[in-house]
């Protein structure tokens, strides 16, 4: 039997399908610096998904609704300097995600699920204007959006 997916694991794997995101790069959690002190992310940029800040779930139908936080980082490897144009650009990859050109980011995430889980699917996906979140002491730039996904796992469906 297989695990059924949680809505933190729903949006990562729909971001992850996103056209335009680095592949590995996007978690729930940001990767510490190497033991080296290297950030494996700089070139590219990280989304950290989450928390959940919100939705619903629906009362008669097996679907879901959150409303999740989605921080959008990234880094210039040695410099003060944050790189905002990395951070805003990975955010609107995101927002572009979600319009009707990507079918309101309509699309079954099951491939880019743990093995260990079922299958989901999302049928919707709503994001927030990025918004740019300044004073990080680390010079990292971070853009926030909230994302809500409409989705449904296959065994609940």
């Amino acid at each position: 039997m297989s695990h059924r997916p949680t809505s933190d694991l729903v949006a990562v794997a729909w971001c992850r399908g996103v056209a335009g995101i680095p592949p590995g790069a996007v978690a729930t959690t940001l990767p510490k610096p190497g033991a080296d002190g290297v950030i494996r992310w700089a070139d590219t940029g990280f989304i950290q998904v989450g928390p959940v800040v919100g939705g619903s779930m629906g009362l008669e139908m097996a679907t879901r609704a959150p409303v999740l936080q989605i921080s959008c980082w990234a880094t210039n490897q040695g410099s003060s300097k944050p790189p905002w144009g990395k951070a805003s650009q990975l955010a609107q990859l995101i927002v572009d995600g979600t319009y009707a050109g990507q079918q309101y980011g309509k699309r079954d995430v099951s491939a880019h699920l743990p093995d260990s889980y079922a299958g989901a699917r999302v049928m919707t996906a709503l994001a927030t204007e990025p918004r740019r979140f300044p004073g990080d002491p680390g010079s990292y730039a971070r853009y926030l959006l909230e994302l809500t996904l409409n989705w449904t796992d296959k065994e609940g469906s």
